[in-house]
């Protein structure tokens, strides 16, 4: 699918969770003039409730990173400049409180960009969410964060750092966002957090179905949807034979093989492997094969001192199977013997072949 640009490099492939935080519709509404008290205590009240929501998570957040967004947030939310126009908007045009601080954080943010400060245009996207924080707030709507229990892709449209950090990030693998720019305070807690991210990735939360598995190298920035596994395994390989990463600091789900190869002319092979012990399945882990094509049962006598009954063939069968994932085939060779290959516990005189 189409790759945007990469704000953390890394490689993850995990189940998509997606995550849509469409922004609020907010509609000018007129208000008589006895209802305009009402409506500025309410626009106050939701002020300080959200003051005190982001105070909570900023006592709540570990990172350095993120506290330092949530400064940045309710310096903004707290503005006694802002904060007297919107009531003085409110007032004058005898409007709804949501549609006040929608217009007055609008007009506020581009008085400051006319003002060319780095550090205004730095948190535009910042200061545009935390209104519509704001306006939610006034509607007593919460955005439904995802739970999120085991490793994933998270995969949004827009999300802000205070509902990223809301989340258990420890389960979050790598993040593909449609919005977001590379100077933004996500970027900033992505790049802190150290998990792979690509920002701009066009339509994403409509390409991607949740539970997707979703392979992401941000590296590449590439990115692929329920990919094979040779497609995982030289992912992996690249990030560590290219940018020196070790094998523990990759979160990918590690296939013990690789399906296929492609010969010069782009014909696909499936390569199998042979396997003389159980002690060489681990070794063979590390190769692209797509299962075992050849196991030497013969071996299992050879290396004996007596002769092995079914319930211990048994169970080395079974263990070999249960070594390998469940989708890889093997294939296993009944007794190749003959006078100059015998078990130890066979004499000449019983050789065959």
């Amino acid at each position: 699918m189409q790759e945007g640009f990469v704000i953390t490099e890394g490689v993850a492939c995990a189940p998509a969770v997606i995550f849509k935080n469409d922004p609020p519709t907010v509609n000018i509404v007129h208000i008589s003039p006895e209802d305009v008290e009402d409506e500025i205590t309410l626009y106050q009240t939701t002020l300080e409730r959200t003051h005190r929501l982001f105070l909570e998570e900023k006592n709540n957040v570990q990172s350095v990173v993120a506290r330092e967004f949530l400064d940045v947030a309710i310096l903004y939310l707290t503005d006694s400049y802002v904060k007297k126009l919107i009531e003085d908007r409110i007032r004058n045009e005898l409007c709804n409180a949501e549609s006040a601080v929608m217009r007055c954080y609008h007009d506020y943010i581009n008085e400051l960009i006319s003002l060319n400060d780095p550090f205004v245009m730095h948190n535009e996207f910042e200061i545009h969410n935390l209104a519509e924080t704001l306006v939610l707030e006034l509607r007593k709507k919460k955005v439904t964060i995802p739970d999120i229990t085991e490793d994933s892709i998270l995969v949004c449209n827009n999300i802000t750092p205070a509902q990223f950090l809301t989340m258990n990030t420890q389960h979050i693998k790598g993040v593909l966002l449609e919005d977001g720019n590379t100077q933004s305070h996500l970027a900033i807690v992505l790049r802190s957090s150290k998990i792979p991210s690509i920002f701009n990735v066009s339509n994403a939360t409509k390409l991607i179905a949740p539970g997707t598995n979703v392979l992401m190298d941000a590296y590449a920035n590439r990115i692929y949807l329920d990919p094979l596994d040779e497609l995982i395994w030289q992912a992996n390989r690249n990030a560590q034979k290219y940018h020196k990463v070790s094998d523990s600091s990759i979160d990918i789900i590690k296939p013990m093989m690789a399906q296929y190869k492609t010969s010069s002319d782009g014909e696909r092979m499936r390569i199998l492997a042979n396997i003389n012990s159980i002690s060489e399945i681990t070794k063979r882990a590390y190769l692209p094969s797509s299962g075992i094509g050849l196991f030497r049962t013969e071996f299992l006598f050879m290396n004996c001192s007596h002769e092995p009954d079914e319930e211990e063939q048994y169970q080395v069968y079974r263990r070999i199977m249960n070594m390998l994932p469940s989708n890889y085939e093997i294939t296993f060779r009944t007794f190749d013997f003959n006078a100059d290959k015998l078990p130890l516990y066979m004499s000449m005189s019983s050789a065959f072949s």
